[in-house]
């Protein structure tokens, strides 16, 4: 995006395609989904080897210690798979380590978790991840410290590879954030409703007391839409409905309903 010198801007995409528009709107909400990662010390440079933030049904879990994090549906599920993988497939021990011994999943899910905790196909750690454990370049175990106990270690593998299972999902604001919030052009507007006429308007900025629902992107578009095309006018804008503005009307060539 390039800000020209007779005003507005020029729009390129990887396409090729040129663009040239008085205002542009940035609509990036709250940013990608990407896994709520484990906060320990040392633990990234095994990121994309030994600790892997989405397991698939790859045969190089066979014979591994798997350890599946988290205490939500997805990471239930996980351990499950893991225990129940065909034999070619099958991790040597799964353990399902969460901070508690409480799972969030729907009850068919844990009455199964039960039943394979039961025949000892799962085993459960419960306690926070505090540390890692390292071995020759490796990472064999997480040290956990269990509510109300001493630390324990929770051995993750005796071979090559251990696994983790990111338990959450978090948004985190994408590249468009980034570059549009650190751009000479971009100037963030004022809370809603107020917007000097003189102040170039962008797609407003999450504001006090925000709910993150639909409901309230419909209101900020609104919101940036007027403040927009009051910039762009010089001055303020009467608020027409199509129901009853024939100017309205006849630019999206609607005929009026009369009684």
């Amino acid at each position: 995006m390039q800000a020209l010198p007779t005003g507005g801007l020029r729009v390129g995409t990887t396409q090729g395609t040129q663009l040239q528009a008085r205002a542009v709107f940035i609509a990036t909400g709250v940013g990608a989904f990407v896994p709520r990662t484990l906060k320990l010390p040392g633990l990234d440079a095994y990121e994309g080897g030994q600790l892997l933030y989405r397991l698939d049904e790859s045969p190089r879990l066979a014979g591994q210690r798997v350890v599946v994090h988290g205490g939500d549906e997805p990471a239930v599920q996980q351990a499950i798979a893991c225990a129940t993988a065909p034999a070619a497939q099958r991790p040597a021990r799964t353990t399902l380590q969460h901070r508690r011994d409480v799972f969030d999943a729907p009850p068919a899910l844990l009455e199964q978790l039960q039943a394979l905790r039961t025949a000892g196909r799962i085993e459960v750690a419960i306690g926070m991840a505090s540390r890692i454990v390292e071995e020759a370049g490796r990472l064999t175990a997480l040290e956990l410290t269990p509510p109300r106990a001493r630390r324990c270690t929770c051995r993750s593998t005796c071979c090559s590879c251990a696994w983790a299972w990111c338990r959450a999902w978090a948004p985190s604001p994408n590249g468009a954030w980034h570059w549009s919030a650190n751009s000479s052009w971009w100037t963030p507007p004022p809370s809603p409703p107020a917007c000097p006429a003189s102040t170039p308007w962008a797609t407003p900025l999450p504001t006090p007391g925000k709910r993150k629902l639909i409901l309230s992107g419909f209101h900020e578009a609104t919101l940036a839409a007027f403040g927009a095309a009051e910039w762009l006018a010089g001055h303020k804008l009467p608020l027409e409905y199509t129901t009853s503005s024939e100017r309205l009307q006849g630019l999206l060539g609607v005929a009026a309903v009369r009684n």
